[in-house]
C-alpha cells in the first residue's frame, strides 16, 4: 500500500530568496550553473538542486530527517529549531575545521555544514523552519544529508486559563513532588564498571596518548575525586528526600491557597500587578499544557497530528530515515503519536528523549484516574514499532525524569546500557544514558544542549547511525576518548557543585561569627550596621529603600502588638545587627557570582576543546589561578566575619593574590 503524500506547499518570499542564493553563490559575484550543488567533499559536482522545492533532498546521499519536538511551554515558532540546531551545527563546524587542518593535501570540505535553509508558510500561514546539513564522505562512510526541522505544536494548543492551571496544580502538586522525591535519589551505579571495561578493552601496545587518557580515567575514579560522589549521595538518603518533599508540598499548598484568593480580588489594579502577572505566566507556562496533553482528548489528537504531518513532510522531501528528538513534554507527544494506529504507516527509525516528562505523565494518569487501555500514552511501543530504537538521556538532578525511565503497567520497557539485538522487540529496550548537566535542580532540565560531552557527541553519533546504536557513526569514533570527555565534564561540574557547597558553608560561618563575639572585642556587628545606616543616609533617594523596610517592620510590630507582644525593643536591638549582616551577605554573593561566571568561561573553553576528535589536556593556568583567588576570597569573608584586624585581612588577601600569580605562571610554563 503506497504511503499517502501531502500536497506541495506555497512558498514565502524567504524561500524565493533562498533559491536566489543557491542559484547565485557568493551573492552573485561569481556565476556558476544554478542547477548544480557543490559536493560536500569539495571535489566534484553532484545531483542538481530541484527548483520546485529547495527542501527536497536530491538522490545520491543517505537522507536523514531530524525532527525536534519541544516540550510544555509558550515558546514561539522557530525558537526550538534555532536553539537546538545551532549547537549541532557548531559541533559539526569544529569537526570539519579539524578535518581540513589534518588533511591539507586533500580537497577541503569547509567549515560550514549548512547547505541551505528557509522558513515556509502553508495555506494556514503556519511557519515551518528547516535547514539542510551536508555530511561529507569519510572513509567507508557515505555522504549524508540531514534535513532539520521542528514539529511546533504550542501554537495549535488553546492556552489554558490561569484558573484551570491553578486548579490542576492544586490537585496534582502532591503527586508531582512525591514522584520527584522518589526518583531524585537515583544515581547511575554502573560508572566504575563501565570505565574498567573501557580501559581493559584497549589493545596493547598502547601509545603515549592512550596511556595518558587511561591514567586520566583512573584518576577520575580515584579518591582524589571521590568527594563528588560524597556530595552527590546526600540525595540518596530517603529521610532527606522525604523531609524535603514534605516541606515542598506543605509550602506549595499554602502558597497556592494564598495565591488563589489573591488573584480573585475584584480590584483590577491588584490583579494586574506586574509581579502577579509574571507568576501567572510562569504557572501556565510550566504546567498549563499538562492537562491538555493528558486529559483533553481533542487537543491531544490535534497535537499528535501536528507531529505526524511533520514526519510526513520530511518523508515527502526524500528522507530515508526519520529521527525524533523530544524534550520534556515532547516525549509525551512523541510516545502517543508513535503508538497511535492512525500513524503506523509513517516510519520512524529512532526516538531520542532528553529530560523526558513521560514518566511524570504516567504517574499523574495513574494517580488521578484509571490508567486503562485507550489512554493515548498507554501501550506497548515495542509491539507497535518493531524497528524503533529509543535512546533516553537523563540528568540525575533533572526533576522531570526523576531518574532512569522505568516501565509501568501497560507500558512495558527495559532500560539497558547496551541494546541486545537478539531480544524480541517487545518490551522495547531503551538505551539509558545518564549524563552530567549542572548538578542543579533548577538548571539540569534546560542544560542538555549545553552539554557537548555527555549529550551532543552521542546525539550526533546516533543521528549519523539512525538505524543503529551509534557504533557505525563517522563522528568521535574513539570510545576511550568519548569516556575521557564525559569524565572531564563530570569533574568540571563537580567543581561547580563543590563551589556551591563551599560558598554556602562560608556564608553561614561568616554570619554566625559576625553575630558571636569577635576575635577583636571592639569589632561589633551592630556597630557595622549603624555605620552602614549612616553611610546610606547620605545617598540620594535612600528613602525609596528605607521607607518600605520601615513600613514592613512597623506592620509586623503592629501585628505582634495586637496579640499582646511588644517587639519594639527587640526590633530596635535587632535592626542594626540585621543591617550589619547585609555586608557579608552582599560580599558572599559577589564572590559566589564571580566564581560561577569564571566557571562558565572555563566550561565554554573546555567544551570547544573537546569538539575535535583529537583534543589536548584539560585545564588552564587562568582557571587554576582564578580558583585560588576565589577560595582566598571566601576565606577572607569568613575572617572578616570573625572580626580579625584589618592587617590580618589585608595580609590574607595579598597572600592569596601572590599565590594566584605563582600558580598561573607555573602552569603556563608547564
Amino acid at each position: 500500500m503506497a504511503r499517502p503524500t501531502i500536497s506541495s506547499m506555497p512558498k514565502s518570499n524567504v524561500v524565493e530568496m533562498a533559491r536566489s542564493i543557491i542559484a547565485r553563490p557568493n551573492g552573485g559575484r561569481k556565476r556558476r550553473d544554478p542547477g548544480i550543488a557543490p559536493d560536500p567533499s569539495g571535489t566534484t559536482a553532484v545531483a542538481p538542486i530541484p527548483h520546485g522545492d529547495p527542501a527536497t533532498i536530491p538522490p545520491g546521499t543517505r537522507r536523514i530527517g531530524v525532527i525536534f519536538v519541544h516540550g510544555i511551554g509558550t515558546q514561539p515558532p522557530r525558537e526550538t529549531f534555532l536553539n537546538w540546531s545551532n549547537p549541532i551545527v557548531e559541533m559539526l563546524s569544529e569537526w570539519r575545521r579539524e578535518h581540513d587542518e589534518a588533511n591539507p593535501c586533500k580537497p577541503m570540505i569547509g567549515e560550514n555544514p549548512v547547505q541551505t535553509g528557509a522558513i515556509e508558510c502553508d495555506d494556514g500561514c503556519d511557519e515551518r523552519a528547516w535547514a539542510r546539513i551536508a555530511i561529507p564522505k569519510i572513509g567507508e562512510h557515505p555522504a549524508e544529508t540531514w534535513l532539520l526541522t521542528e514539529a511546533y505544536w504550542a501554537g495549535v494548543v488553546r492556552a489554558p486559563s490561569f484558573g484551570q492551571a491553578l486548579r490542576y496544580l492544586q490537585g496534582h502538586i502532591a503527586a508531582i513532588i512525591s514522584g520527584i522525591a522518589n526518583g531524585y535519589g537515583i544515581r547511575e551505579d554502573r560508572r566504575t564498571d563501565r570505565l574498567g571495561k573501557i580501559i581493559d578493552s584497549q589493545p596493547e601496545p598502547r601509545d603515549a596518548r592512550v596511556k595518558a587518557e587511561i591514567e586520566e580515567l583512573r584518576r577520575s575514579d580515584s579518591l582524589q575525586w571521590r568527594w563528588i560522589d560524597w556530595l552527590d549521595r546526600i540525595w540518596k538518603f530517603q529521610v532527606i528526600r522525604r523531609l524535603l518533599a514534605l516541606i515542598a508540598t506543605v509550602v506549595s499548598l499554602v502558597a497556592l491557597a494564598i495565591y488563589a484568593p489573591l488573584r480573585a480580588i475584584p480590584i483590577k489594579a491588584i490583579r494586574e500587578r506586574a509581579e502577579l502577572a509574571a507568576l501567572d505566566a510562569q504557572l501556565v507556562d510550566a504546567f498549563g499544557d499538562l492537562p491538555v496533553l493528558l486529559d483533553d482528548a481533542v487537543q491531544s489528537a490535534i497535537i499528535r497530528q501536528r507531529l505526524a504531518s511533520t514526519i510526513e513532510w520530511v518523508l515527502d522531501r526524500g528522507c530515508d530515515e526519520v529521527v525524533l528528538i523530544a524534550h520534556s513534554g515532547g516525549a509525551i507527544v512523541s510516545y502517543a503519536t508513535l503508538l497511535d494506529p492512525a500513524y503506523h504507516r509513517l516510519p520512524v527509525a529512532k526516538l531520542m528523549t532528553l529530560g523526558q516528562g513521560l514518566a511524570l505523565g504516567w504517574r499523574l494518569e495513574r494517580v488521578t484516574a484509571p490508567f486503562v487501555a485507550g489512554n493515548p500514552i498507554r501501550g506497548d511501543l515495542g509491539a507497535a514499532r518493531h524497528d524503533l530504537r529509543w535512546v533516553d538521556f537523563w540528568a540525575s538532578y533533572d526533576p522531570a525524569p526523576a531518574g532512569e525511565l522505568q516501565p509501568v503497567d501497560g507500558c512495558p520497557l527495559i532500560a539497558v546500557q547496551d541494546v541486545d539485538t537478539k531480544l524480541p522487540p517487545s518490551p522495547i529496550q531503551v538505551e539509558s544514558r545518564p549524563i552530567t548537566n549542572y548538578m542543579h535542580m533548577g538548571q539540569d532540565h534546560g542544560g542538555y544542549w549545553e552539554n557537548d560531552e555527555g549529550f551532543l557527541v552521542p546525539l550526533i553519533r546516533h543521528i549519523d547511525d539512525a538505524k543503529g546504536d551509534g557504533g557505525d557513526s563517522r563522528f568521535y569514533t574513539d570510545k576511550l576518548g568519548r569516556a575521557v570527555r564525559i569524565e572531564r565534564r563530570r569533574r568540571r561540574v563537580g567543581l561547580l557543585l563543590g563551589w556551591r557547597w563551599a560558598s554556602l558553608a562560608a556564608g553561614i560561618a561568616t554570619l554566625v561569627l559576625a553575630i558571636l563575639p569577635g576575635i577583636t572585642p571592639d569589632v561589633r556587628i551592630d556597630d557595622t550596621g549603624n555605620a552602614l545606616a549612616k553611610v546610606l543616609s547620605y545617598i540620594p533617594g535612600h528613602e525609596l529603600v528605607a521607607g518600605p523596610i520601615h513600613g514592613l517592620g512597623a506592620t509586623i510590630a503592629a501585628l505582634f502588638l495586637a496579640i499582646g507582644v511588644d517587639i519594639g525593643p527587640a526590633a530596635a536591638w535587632l535592626g542594626p545587627i540585621l543591617l550589619g549582616m547585609l555586608l557579608p551577605v552582599i560580599g558572599g554573593f559577589l564572590i559566589y557570582s564571580r566564581g560561577v561566571g569564571s566557571w562558565k568561561a572555563t566550561d565554554a573553553a573546555e567544551r570547544k576543546l573537546i569538539r575535535r576528535e583529537v583534543f589536548g589536556p584539560a585545564g588552564s593556568a587562568w582557571a587554576k589561578s582564578e580558583a585560588i583567588l576565589l577560595i582566598g576570597g571566601l576565606i577572607g569573608l569568613v575572617l572578616a566575619g570573625a572580626g580579625v584586624t584589618p592587617g590580618v585581612l589585608v595580609g590574607e588577601l595579598v597572600g592569596t593574590a601572590i599565590l594566584s600569580l605563582v600558580i598561573r605562571a607555573a602552569f603556563r610554563q608547564g
